[in-house]
């Protein structure tokens, strides 16, 4: 049995918002690095949405992966707003989450790993 909290509204509200996000985002073509980052946003709000019902927390711990994920796709993003072309090549930049994934069972770990990799990705932003 699984309660319903105020996140688990929150965590719909922001899957919602995502999805009008990329609805109105996806006919722009240089938005689409943001859109990747809001899919990414809405995975996340998903997998963390079915792990806080204990829907599927018992099969397997994912979300600790994406914070892996949001430091390359906030980068990504903003290199491609400002201007610079952003190829189908620049995925490799997401292979760490797919490292990570299983090393989920010690969340803990994946979480420094992740937010160590967010700075460094946000230093990249800077530049």
């Amino acid at each position: 049995m699984f309660t319903i909290s105020l996140v688990n509204f929150l965590q719909i509200s922001l899957l919602t918002l995502s999805f009008m996000g990329i609805f109105i985002l996806q006919s722009h073509r240089q938005y689409r690095q943001v859109c990747i980052l809001l899919l990414l946003v809405i995975f996340s709000a998903v997998f963390n949405l079915l792990e806080e019902l204990n829907i599927t927390r018992e099969l397997y711990l994912v979300t600790p992966i994406f914070i892996l994920g949001f430091g390359p796709a906030i980068y990504l993003a903003i290199t491609e707003i400002l201007g610079d072309k952003v190829e189908w090549s620049s995925a490799w930049h997401y292979s760490p989450m797919l490292i990570a994934l299983p090393f989920t069972a010690s969340p803990e770990i994946v979480i420094a790993v992740g937010t160590l990799w967010r700075l460094i990705y946000a230093g990249l932003s800077l530049n």
